[in-house]
């Protein structure tokens, strides 16, 4: 007589099981909070944008010096803000600015002066050729003393606006040097009315290597 065969408990099934049930409830869970955020939020803009419809922003105006190579600020300030609605929302919210041909929507920056002014700060990168000076000739150095491995360069910076920052105009300055693209010098010196300001650069030279490392 053959006896039956006894199976064995799958206890371990049944609790992977279970694990895989809850996690999965969950992510349920989080993902329908998420969506009930995600709502709430955006019913809470349609109603900014609603209570903003009579807010509107003066026609801007650009700053008289640069913010940087290539970089100005222009400014417009928010108009009619009701004063039970949070001013950082609306100006975060309002509709584009035209500068230079182009719809700029969000602002950079949104600030509040001492006077209740409400200004939006934005900082074009853009046809803006007033802050655009430009490099001399580069002038070869030489290996860089101390730092083996690269050579320096130098290169005064022309067409610099009258009144404009030199220190900021020069360390914004992008360079192209033996293919390399550089944001800014390695280095500015201002070397006065005759001598200007200067970039300096050290780029990477292998001629420039000790010997010994080659």
């Amino acid at each position: 007589m053959t006896c039956p065969r006894q199976r064995r408990p799958r206890s371990g099934a049944n609790g992977a099981w279970k694990r895989w049930a809850r996690e999965r409830d969950a992510h349920r869970a989080e993902l329908a909070e998420w969506q009930r955020e995600r709502e709430e939020v955006a019913a809470h803009r349609r109603e900014v944008v609603r209570r903003s419809q009579g807010v509107y922003w003066t026609e801007p105006h650009a700053d008289a010096h640069c913010h940087a190579w290539g970089t100005r600020a222009h400014y417009a300030q928010l108009r009619d803000v009701p004063t039970d609605l949070n001013w950082l929302e609306v100006c975060d919210n309002m509709p584009p600015v035209n500068i230079h041909g182009h719809n700029l929507s969000k602002p950079d920056r949104c600030e509040r002066r001492g006077n209740d002014d409400i200004l939006g700060v934005w900082y074009v990168d853009f046809h803006e050729p007033g802050c655009a000076p430009y490099w001399d000739s580069l002038s070869d150095k030489g290996c860089t003393p101390g730092n083996d491995g690269f050579r320096r360069y130098e290169s005064r910076l022309e067409g610099i606006g009258r009144g404009e920052d030199w220190e900021r105009m020069c360390a914004t300055a992008p360079a192209t040097i033996g293919g390399v693209h550089y944001a800014q010098p390695t280095s500015c010196e201002n070397r006065g009315w005759l001598g200007g300001m200067v970039g300096v650069w050290d780029h990477l030279d292998r001629s420039c290597t000790p010997w010994r490392w080659v």
